[in-house]
């Protein structure tokens, strides 16, 4: 992490240069990261988020977004000969070690996942076009997303650069765990099946929440990094949403502040518990009256942003409900059944919490409110698991079951 901190002082020294020479030195330097980590998906999204910061502070867009994209495909393209020439040369050197076999047919998850780790696809032997049709697909909307980011975040790159960090290593760790357990080198299910492996999950879902929720309280009441993409969020939003768009997104908000937030909250947990799934509707209505608590508290006891509280009640309580409904649905549902329903829910939540940003609320209001109400969500999980929580956990199997 302190390459990323230290790299968020480059573009006060790229604003010095002349943009050909600028816009040359983040070519040069988004290359040398995509060859320097082979095991990372899609490298090379610090220097892209500097790009993008650099795009913020005034540079033009095109003069700057072009060509570095050719650089991150060149790049990518330069990675995947290297490892294919690398595994080639090893080959050579140890002759009899598997060299004459043919690469293992993969799936298509886990040729996605193999195009998307250039080093990695040049030395599994992946077929060139096959890896520069599907990393095209993949490159496109990520250097589109990881410009946008890092030109709304042009004042706070550290920050962005510190959650995308994160996030980079989070989704490498788990494309490497897809692509084991594609070759059937881990069994996954088996992991998932694990109480210790789900309740290490929950823990880390709470973990993760309460630290965003709390880096964003940190900097609202510091008045620091990332409100500085507040006004930014808020300018994009009004120049690209229509008139009319605007005023249903405003009715919309309504709904989720309360009272509507409390009968949202009764509607879904009368309509889930008509089967009669044990405790497990009750969950739902903790964590949305325990997240609606907290952001209550925090709105009383810290200042806001411009006005406004900071923590978003309604974006908190639609993540504590989508949250807790989607460990619903896993508990209940097959595998197939229980991802249509993250889907469908992710898409609402996100609809809801969109509506929200339009209608005026900040985005560090709502990036808090998200974030508690799943830290609140993933500890009434650990807590229905643990003996103090004896009250929301399912009844054993073959008892009469309850609301």
């Amino acid at each position: 992490m302190s390459v990323i901190a230290g790299a968020a002082a480059v573009p006060h020294a790229l604003n010095l240069l002349p943009a050909a020479a600028a816009v040359a030195v983040l070519c040069g330097l988004v290359i040398a990261e995509i060859a320097a980590l082979p095991g990372v998906l899609l490298p090379g999204g610090t220097v892209t988020l500097l790009a993008g910061a650099l795009i913020g502070a005034g540079r033009p867009a095109l003069a700057v977004a072009v060509p570095l994209a050719a650089a991150v495909i060149g790049g990518d393209h330069l990675a995947y000969h290297s490892g294919s020439a690398v595994i080639g040369w090893w080959r050579r050197r140890r002759p009899g070690r598997g060299g004459d076999h043919p690469p293992a047919r993969q799936g298509r998850g886990a040729r996605w996942l193999t195009a998307a780790m250039p080093s990695l696809a040049g030395a599994a032997q992946m077929p060139y076009r096959s890896f520069a049709l599907r990393l095209l697909a993949l490159r496109l909307p990520w250097l589109a997303g990881l410009l946008a980011a890092g030109a709304l975040a042009a004042h706070s790159p550290a920050a962005i650069g510190r959650v995308a960090g994160i996030a980079g290593l989070a989704a490498s760790a788990a494309a490497a765990a897809a692509l084991l357990a594609a070759r059937g080198r881990l069994d996954l299910r088996a992991i998932a099946r694990r109480p210790q492996a789900r309740l290490a999950g929950l823990l880390l879902a709470a973990v993760l929440g309460a630290w965003v929720c709390g880096a964003m309280l940190q900097d609202t009441t510091a008045r620091e990094e990332t409100v500085h993409l507040n006004p930014r969020v808020a300018g994009l939003l009004a120049s690209h949403v229509p008139p009319d768009a605007a005023s249903g997104a405003v009715s919309l908000s309504h709904l989720v502040q309360p009272p509507g937030l409390w009968f949202m909250a009764v509607v879904a947990v009368a309509f889930l518990d008509v089967r009669r799934r044990g405790r497990s509707t009750i969950r739902i209505a903790a964590a949305t009256a325990a997240s609606l608590a907290i952001a209550g508290v925090l709105d009383t006891t810290l200042p806001g942003w411009d006005r406004h509280t900071p923590v978003s009640l309604g974006a908190a309580a639609i993540a504590a409900l989508a949250v807790s409904t989607v460990f619903f649905a896993a508990r209940w549902l097959d595998l197939i059944g229980a991802g249509i329903a993250a889907a469908a829910l992710g898409l609402a939540a996100t609809s809801l919490t969109v509506a929200l940003a339009v209608a005026g609320q900040p985005f560090t209001a709502l990036a808090a409110g998200a974030s508690l109400g799943t830290a609140v969500a993933a500890t009434v999980e650990i807590a229905a698991r643990l003996r103090c929580g004896r009250w929301l956990a399912d009844p054993p199997a073959g008892t009469p079951v309850t609301a």
